[in-house]
């Protein structure tokens, strides 16, 4: 048990909760977060010094209570890259491949200028195991704790929103974990979206969309090709992020409704405690669909992670 800082380093702001372990689950005793956003890659922008400036007001108030620090990043500004293989568990074969992967896209550098791991996903129909890797800029990272460092405080883990947001959904619908589950979430221009059954994650894709009429369609569409291909039945989805408004969700819930596919808007507090005050109880109402991955990063990982460098 202990007290968790969860930063969320996310592309329009950055979001902020402090949380405490109990015997009786997660309690929410701290909330908050910046005007500006905070661009790791470009730490010494003004819209960055702004952000910092911000961060640095609400860290003063809370840093004494912290006993472990967890970093979120967007899915968008990390590169994710998937792949099959035959056995999940020769890390010198997963290596080679993610090294390649690196050097296909950032020709500029090498393996060492990132800090990668591997997700298992599901099965494709011939029997390989689809990988998700998750490359992770070191100079993101070093800024990230450049930063804390000023408050003695040490990053234990740093992970993507969207693996986040499954442990959120976990946590918060138990009653839900043993269907097929769409998590969708929701960016200004791109769509994370992922298939979890029995608390893992069996599919990933990054999608993309002109304007926000068009996202209902994006995410049919994806579904359709999931259910094709992997011969299963979603069940329910749940939706978050910061694109996310009431019109997408029930023109999304509208569409989907007709397959049988109940959405819903994903309340990263719903199994939560909290003693804030009622201001900042109705904060939390409002926004319960931007926290996920913030509230997501304060708990032990369910999915399998293979660390690779």
């Amino acid at each position: 048990m202990g007290w968790i800082l969860s930063i969320y380093f996310n592309t329009d702001r950055t979001y902020l909760t402090l949380v405490r372990e109990g015997p009786k689950g997660l309690a929410l005793e701290y909330i908050n977060s910046t005007e500006h956003p905070i661009l790791l890659e470009n730490p010494e922008s003004e819209t960055s010094l702004l952000g910092f400036r911000e961060l640095d007001k609400y860290l003063r108030i809370i840093k004494s209570n912290v006993n472990r620090v967890a970093v979120t990043l967007p899915s968008e500004n990390v590169l994710v890259t998937q792949f099959t293989t035959e056995s999940e568990e020769d890390l010198d074969e997963l290596t080679k491949i993610v090294d390649k992967e690196i050097r296909n896209i950032y020709p500029q550098f090498t393996y060492q200028n990132f800090t990668s791991s591997i997700v298992p996903l599901g099965f494709e129909p011939n029997g390989l195991r689809n990988m998700m890797a998750i490359i992770i800029s070191k100079q993101d990272f070093e800024s990230c704790k450049k930063f804390l460092h000023n408050y003695n405080l040490a990053v234990d883990i740093v992970e993507i929103s969207q693996l986040n947001a499954h442990s959120a959904f976990i946590y918060n619908y138990p009653e839900q974990i043993t269907k097929n589950v769409a998590i969708v979430g929701i960016q200004n221009q791109f769509i994370d979206l992922s298939i979890i059954k029995n608390t893992q994650p069996i599919y990933y894709n990054l999608l993309n969309f002109q304007n926000k009429e068009e996202i209902p369609l994006v995410c049919d569409t994806e579904l359709g090709i999931i259910q094709n291909k992997f011969d299963i039945m979603i069940e329910e989805m749940f939706m978050f992020g910061i694109g996310l408004n009431k019109q997408i969700l029930n023109k999304t819930d509208e569409l989907l409704s007709q397959k049988g596919i109940k959405v819903s808007r994903m309340n990263a507090f719903r199994m939560m405690s909290t003693f804030l005050s009622v201001r900042e109880k109705e904060y939390c109402q409002r926004t319960a669909h931007l926290y996920p991955p913030c509230i997501g990063a304060c708990m032990n990982p369910y999915h399998k992670r293979y660390k690779i460098y």
